[in-house]
């Protein structure tokens, strides 16, 4: 398999993670905890904006 390929599908598995602690953190009533995965969601969407940069220098 090509690297774009690889790269691609692990931005994809990342947007699903993103997408689902968003979800939790809505959900959940604890500031603290709703705070952290807000921080780790935002993390997540980093990593894929740098994983697309990536793919754009291949």
């Amino acid at each position: 398999m090509e690297p774009k390929q690889l790269i691609q599908q692990c931005i994809q598995r990342c947007q699903t993670s993103m997408s689902e602690m968003q979800q939790a953190a809505n959900m959940v009533q604890n500031p603290t905890a709703k705070s952290n995965l807000q921080q780790s969601a935002q993390q997540i969407q980093n990593c894929i904006n740098t994983c697309q940069q990536v793919m754009n220098q291949l």
